[in-house]
């Protein structure tokens, strides 16, 4: 069973209830808002009301939210957006079972799993230094950049060294690449001193894949401090398989070292471990690093 429906986010809001329906059973809600958030997977028992939460949106205007339920928490075969891997391939690539974790049930060993996972995934976006999701839906960003002096020409700087990349006034390379989509790029057009005064720019061509941004000639902010924002959503609309696959010996290598940890504490203490003492740590190996390179953030110069 399962039910779903639209609600409407309004500017400022950051939080939104909908109604669960079926008495006491289990349920995992999904709620998505457009290309800016992706997807959150959130479970609860026995609620006839739940808050969705909501982060990484631009509220300058209101949002339609899509969210859909699905009645038994075993349901689940996905994770959110949050997630750079699946629950089960994570299990079953670690090859543990949650008795040798000391756990009393199977429910108890998916929880710990999936917040497993989680570390796992926002360890990868420090490595590659990029914003929380990048990988799976992309992140919102918001930019602000330098409008950049008028020299009295407009010609084309034929060099690729990276110090010169920026140096064409109508040019700019927006931080974080590939590019999903553009929500806006704007001016201010106030004086230091007034209240901002953002003016929308639509003539412009974007290199999705490096973030290169171009303007059009008569389009071109005027030389200023942070008076150019740009918003966009940045990163990949499925996770690369690279980035999963990494994912997964993160999350089944830190399952390992917890039961092989757990292992040596019974044995050194001649006892069996309790459900308290699982400690599960996220780390990076060297070949995982090799994996995780070519996502690595390259920063200009």
């Amino acid at each position: 069973m399962a039910t779903s429906g639209t609600a409407t986010i309004t500017s400022g809001t950051t939080s939104i209830e909908v109604t669960h329906t079926y008495g006491d059973d289990d349920f995992v809600v999904q709620w998505n808002a457009a290309r800016d958030v992706g997807s959150v997977w959130i479970t609860g028992k026995s609620s006839t009301v739940f808050t969705i939460n909501i982060s990484n949106v631009d509220l300058e205007s209101d949002t339609d939210i899509a969210w859909a339920i699905v009645v038994g928490a075993q349901e689940e075969t996905a994770p959110s957006t949050n997630y750079y891997c699946v629950l089960a391939n994570a299990i079953e690539e670690s090859g543990v079972s949650y008795n040798q974790l000391g756990l009393d049930s199977q429910n108890d060993f998916e929880s710990l799993v999936t917040r497993t996972m989680l570390q796992a995934s926002r360890l990868i976006d420090r490595f590659c230094d990029v914003p929380d999701d990048f990988f799976n839906g992309g992140a919102t960003v918001t930019e602000y950049k330098d409008g950049k002096e008028d020299e009295g020409k407009d010609n084309y700087i034929l060099t690729r060294k990276s110090s010169d990349y920026e140096k064409w006034r109508r040019e700019y390379v927006l931080d974080y690449a590939p590019v999903i989509s553009v929500t806006s790029v704007s001016e201010n057009t106030a004086s230091i001193g007034d209240s901002d005064s953002w003016s929308a720019i639509t003539a412009y061509r974007l290199n999705s894949n490096t973030g290169k941004l171009i303007f059009s000639q008569a389009s071109a902010p005027d030389e200023g401090t942070d008076n150019i924002r740009f918003i966009y959503v940045a990163g990949y609309s499925t996770v690369p398989d690279t980035i999963e696959m990494a994912c997964e010996e993160i999350v089944a290598n830190a399952l390992k070292r917890a039961v092989k940890n757990l292992l040596n504490a019974s044995y050194r203490f001649g006892s069996k471990a309790s459900p308290i003492e699982v400690q599960v740590t996220v780390d990076l190996s060297d070949a995982e690093k090799k994996m995780l390179a070519p996502y690595k953030r390259m920063k200009m110069a």
